[in-house]
């Protein structure tokens, strides 16, 4: 786990520092519903399902969000129950059909349900990394992709997300 970390950090440095695809002016908020897999190196998989209040102002995307993961075993019975509370900031880039969001920060992570009681339940707090694509089809509309992991010490995890974004996202285009 500890090899991905430096990478990670330094990637996420790098692409926050790229130049903008166009100046952007919008101020806008938004609610961001998301649904899809985790993915848990030597563990078990499962679903996810989440929402995402997003700020944006001058390029700048500032969030919170709450995910609510489901372990499905090779019995395809729910194993483990997960939840997930985190706060992002960093920079979104183009304001006409496309953009691109990159944004980190930190994340509670903690478990409300498990198959074996004689197990603790884990609680850990981790370093949080999402890139995002979405088409905007209409101002107040966009459907999109997230790739976001949550890098900890107890159970990392990389969440493959469609995301359906509803909110002042970009102004009207001419």
């Amino acid at each position: 786990m500890k090899s991905y970390l430096l990478p990670s950090l330094g990637i996420a440095l790098l692409l926050s520092c790229a130049p903008a695809f166009s100046q952007s002016q919008t101020t806008g908020f938004s609610i961001n519903p998301k649904g899809g897999i985790f993915l848990c190196p030597d563990e078990e998989n499962g679903a996810v399902l989440g929402v995402e209040a997003n700020y944006l102002r001058n390029g700048w995307l500032f969030s919170i969000d709450f995910f609510h993961l489901e372990e499905i075993g090779y019995s395809l019975a729910i194993e483990d129950i997960y939840q997930q509370v985190g706060l992002m900031a960093g920079k979104y880039y183009g304001e006409k059909l496309f953009r691109i969001e990159l944004q980190g920060g930190i994340a509670a992570l903690w478990e409300v349900g498990e198959s074996d009681p004689s197990e603790p339940g884990i609680a850990t707090a981790g370093l949080v990394l999402k890139t995002g694509f979405k088409f905007i089809p209409l101002h107040f509309l966009s459907i999109g992709l997230d790739l976001q992991g949550n890098i900890n010490s107890k159970k990392t995890l990389f969440m493959p997300l469609i995301s359906i974004e509803i909110g002042r996202l970009r102004d009207k285009i001419d």
